[in-house]
C-alpha cells in the first residue's frame, strides 16, 4: 500500500509483486504463528499446573505495572517460566518447546546447485541392505529435511523426545549445544541464508499472544478429544473422527473473574 502511492509508477509493485507480499505476510507471518499458538494452548490446557504458573508469573509483574500500563518487551522477555513454554534463554539463544514438539512446517526442501557428496552424522542401512555414510547429490536434485522427526529424536533430544517438558529448556543439564539453526539446535524458522528473517519478531508476538489471553480467560481442555498433527500442508490440529471438520482446536474458553 504503501509503496502504490508514491507518486512515481517505476517505485510501485506491481500485481505480481503484491501478490507475492501477500501470501508472504499472510502465509508465512499470520498461519504460522496462529497454529503454533493454538499447539501451546493446547499443551497449556493438558497441563493446568503450568497455566497456572504462567497467569502467577504475569500477575506478579501487573503488581509493578500503573493502572492500564501496558506490558512491555522487557516485561514479557522478564518471565522465565512463560517464556519456556515458548522459548529458553542461553546466552540470547532461544529455544521454543511448543516449536520442538509442533514445527509448523515439517518438511523443508531445497535444490542442489551442484553435484555433491553429503556426510550423514549417523549412518543408515539403504533399502539394498548397504551401510551408508554419505549420500551423492546431484545437481538441480530436490533434498528434503523432515523438522518433526529431527525435533524429536531421542539421540538429541532424550528418551521423552516426544513429550511436553519444559525442564528441556529450564534445567541446564538438558539444554543442548547449539549446532543447526539460527537458534537453540531447532529447525523451526530453517538455517543459513534462507533462514526466517522474521524469527525474532515471531518471538515476541507469541509472548504478546500468551500475556494478553492468559491474563483474560481460562482454558481446558475434554481429555476424550483425540486431537493430531494433519499430514499434509502446515501442521494444523484435527480432532479425530471429526476430520471432514476441517483444521480445529476446540479448547474451552471462559473470561478470568478478575481480569
Amino acid at each position: 500500500m504503501l509503496s502504490n502511492s508514491l507518486e512515481d509508477p517505476s517505485k510501485r509493485l506491481d500485481d505480481k509483486e503484491v501478490l507475492h507480499q501477500m501470501g508472504t505476510i499472510i502465509l508465512g507471518g499470520h498461519e504460522t504463528i496462529a497454529i503454533t499458538s493454538s499447539w501451546l494452548l493446547y499443551e497449556l490446557s493438558r497441563h493446568p499446573e503450568h497455566l497456572e504458573r504462567v497467569l502467577k508469573e504475569i500477575e506478579e509483574v501487573k503488581k509493578h505495572k500503573a493502572d492500564g500500563e501496558s506490558f512491555t518487551w522487557s516485561d514479557c522477555d522478564s518471565m522465565a517460566f512463560s517464556n519456556a513454554c515458548i522459548k529458553a534463554s542461553d546466552d540470547r539463544h532461544y529455544s521454543w518447546e511448543a516449536l520442538r514438539l509442533y514445527p509448523v512446517i515439517v518438511n523443508k526442501f531445497r535444490y542442489a546447485d551442484r553435484n555433491d557428496i553429503i556426510p550423514l552424522s549417523d549412518p543408515i542401512i539403504s533399502a539394498s541392505g548397504e551401510r551408508l555414510t554419505k549420500i551423492p547429490g546431484r545437481k538441480w536434485q530436490r533434498i528434503g529435511v523432515n523438522v518433526s522427526h529431527y525435533h524429536r529424536l531421542q539421540s538429541v533430544w532424550g528418551p521423552d523426545a516426544d513429550t511436553w517438558n519444559l525442564e528441556r529448556f529450564i534445567n541446564d543439564s538438558l539444554k543442548k549445544e547449539t549446532t543447526l539453526g539460527i537458534f537453540a539446535n531447532l529447525l523451526s524458522f530453517s538455517n543459513g541464508l534462507r533462514a526466517c528473517i522474521g524469527w525474532r519478531f515471531a518471538l515476541m508476538e507469541m509472548q504478546t499472544i500468551l500475556t494478553e489471553i492468559v491474563s483474560a480467560f481460562e482454558f481446558s481442555i475434554d481429555p476424550k478429544l483425540d486431537i493430531f498433527i494433519t499430514a499434509q500442508g502446515a501442521a494444523a490440529p484435527l480432532v479425530r473422527g471429526k476430520e471432514e471438520e476441517g483444521i480445529q482446536m476446540p479448547l474451552k474458553v471462559r473470561p478470568r473473574q478478575n481480569s
